[in-house]
């Protein structure tokens, strides 16, 4: 099985499998987009927190590599809950922003339901 890996800037190297569908690049620069809405009921509790389990731990991580790099499940309870930099994306720099704050003590995640980017988590 061929790896990719996924060097963060802070020393840690993730080894992912590479799938047979398209490339380690595309996989790495999948992103989705969320286009900006009016805020009523945001379904996300804690930006990052992506499987839901109420804290951001390395399994958000792994959660959200195997989404961005290997077409895994979305982020729970929607896709906005993986922006953890709000930037209106979800991709690879999500992950490094994960990665700092759990291992490095690095900021939290910026509050989702303000940023101004909903991503399908408005109800």
């Amino acid at each position: 099985m061929r790896m990719a890996i996924l060097a963060v800037l802070t020393g840690l190297i993730l080894l992912v499998p590479i799938v047979a569908e398209g490339s380690a690049v595309s996989a790495i620069e999948k992103q989705a987009s969320f286009p900006p809405q009016n805020l009523d009921t945001c379904l996300v509790d804690m930006t990052g927190d992506v499987n839901l389990s109420g804290s951001i731990t390395s399994a958000d991580i792994i959660y959200l590599v195997r989404f961005v790099l290997l077409s895994g499940n979305e982020p729970e309870p929607c896709y906005g809950a993986g922006d953890a930099n709000c930037s209106g994306v979800v991709n690879s720099a999500d992950i490094v922003y994960l990665v700092n704050h759990v291992f490095k003590s690095g900021p939290g995640p910026c509050d989702f339901c303000t940023s101004g980017f909903h991503g399908g988590c408005i109800q």
